[in-house]
């Protein structure tokens, strides 16, 4: 899954993990049997740590918030909250 979602992705420049979760969704909705649905999540839950590995999303997150957002623009109470959330 994890091979096909990458193909997919870069065939279609869309992101690999929505990809698997894509597929999951319309293959867990057409099953009949929950113990189906269930190896099917696995499945891309699986799919999704080989895709991720051990990417750190919220740092990543924070990182480009911290260089591209500006705190000038908001009000004092969400730059005060945004500081506390996303700056180190």
């Amino acid at each position: 899954m994890a091979d096909y979602a990458r193909k997919i992705s870069f065939r279609d420049r869309v992101d690999s993990g929505a990809v698997v979760l894509n597929n999951a969704w319309n293959k867990a909705f057409r099953v009949a049997t929950s113990k189906e649905e269930r190896i099917i999540w696995a499945t891309a839950s699986e799919s999704l740590k080989i895709i991720e590995g051990d990417a750190d999303a919220p740092s990543y997150i924070n990182i480009y918030a911290q260089q591209y957002l500006d705190l000038d623009k908001l009000d004092v109470d969400s730059q005060d909250y945004l500081k506390l959330a996303i700056m180190e």
